[in-house]
Order: structure tokens, then sequence, then C-alpha cells
């Protein structure tokens, strides 16, 4: 029956499409995109407009795409047909020729103060120890990934990446009392971030 449902899929025509990003058009847990995938990509934007919408940040996406743009003969045309919404939808990005580069078109910044900001980042990082891998201070969100080095299953890192999530409600409830921040449990990590700015409205 899926093969059927893709086969129909295929047969059909399409004002843009959207994508996930982690375990979409990569393998959940890895850090690259399998050829495969760059090369429907790079077939599909010069003829639809094509979104990406993600919890990393616009560097971790571009440098994911490079393979993907590399293929385009005409590349300020491919990547004009490439909308990035990053940060678990707090910023969208669209390619300006002008600059030749991917510039913001909306933006919906951390609600408080970058001193508070990067207190609030190293109360959780140390909630958090022994538990946390990888982690970033972004302008928009805080992202902290589950421990994942020391060859852990899938089902081991969303365990931890749980057992985070609810360590981070926690203190929200007393750092944020306002209710301005909210967060996203993935499975492989968890990213604070405005309330107002998750994916849907990103999208």
């Amino acid at each position: 029956q899926r093969v059927k449902a893709y086969e129909e899929a295929l047969q059909k025509s399409y004002l843009g499409c959207l994508f996930d990003l982690d375990g979409t058009l990569t393998v959940r847990g890895e850090h690259t995109m399998p050829t495969p995938v760059q090369e429907i990509l790079a077939l599909m934007a010069p003829q639809v407009p094509l979104a990406i919408c993600t919890g990393r940040a616009l560097d971790y996406l571009l440098q994911l795409m490079n393979p993907v743009f590399s293929k385009a003969k005409d590349a300020m045309r491919f990547q004009e047909n490439f909308i990035f919404i990053c940060e678990n939808g707090s910023v969208g990005y669209f390619y300006d020729r002008k600059s030749q580069k991917y510039q913001a078109f909306y933006s919906l910044l951390f609600p408080y103060p970058e001193a508070q900001r990067t207190e609030l980042y190293q109360k959780l990082l140390h909630l958090l120890d022994g538990k946390v891998g990888t982690h970033n201070l972004n302008q928009y969100t805080l992202v902290f990934r589950a421990k994942s080095d020391d060859g852990a299953s899938k089902e081991v890192i969303a365990e931890r990446s749980h057992e985070m999530a609810k360590i981070i409600s926690a203190e929200l409830a007393m750092s944020d009392p306002d209710q301005l921040l909210t967060f996203g449990d993935s499975g492989i990590g968890v990213i604070v971030f405005r309330r107002d700015g998750n994916k849907d409205r990103g999208v």
C-alpha cells in the first residue's frame, strides 16, 4: 500500500514541497544526507519550490545542502527555489540574489535579554550534566542534544532525551513564570524556544 501511495503521489502536480530534516532527509542520528536524497532534491528544485523545516541552525543546514547546490547548472536560480525554516520555526530564510546569501524574512528572537538567556543556558547545562552531549546557545533557541558518543543505542539516546526534557520542563516552570518559552523533545535532543515560535508558525 505504501508503494502504491508513493507511485500515485509521483503522478500529481505540486505547488511546492516541504520536508523535515533529521530522520527524513538524513539518517536519524547522523549528520549526512544520503546521495540518493541529494540527487532527488537536485532534480526537484528546478521544477518546484522546496522548503526544509528543522530545529537546526542555518549554518548546519547549509553544510548539508552544499552537495545538493553543487549539482545545479544555475546555482543562484537553484538556491532561490529553497526556503529554510530553522531553529524550530523561530527564523525563516530565503536566498537573496543581490547579496548572494540566505537572508531572514522573519524571525522571533528569544524573549529574554542576552544575559538572562545565557544564565538559563548555563543553568540547564549544569542540571543536564552527564546526559547532554553537544549543545548550542543560539540567537533564537537553546539546543541540548542527548549524549551519543558512548556507542549508545537509539533507544538509549531517546530515553536520555526524554529525561532531559523532564528536567528542562521542571526548570522552565521556575525560570519562566510568564511562560514565554516552551521546548520540544525530538528523541535525540531537546530544543528550548519561544512559545509562539514553533514549526507550525514558521511554515
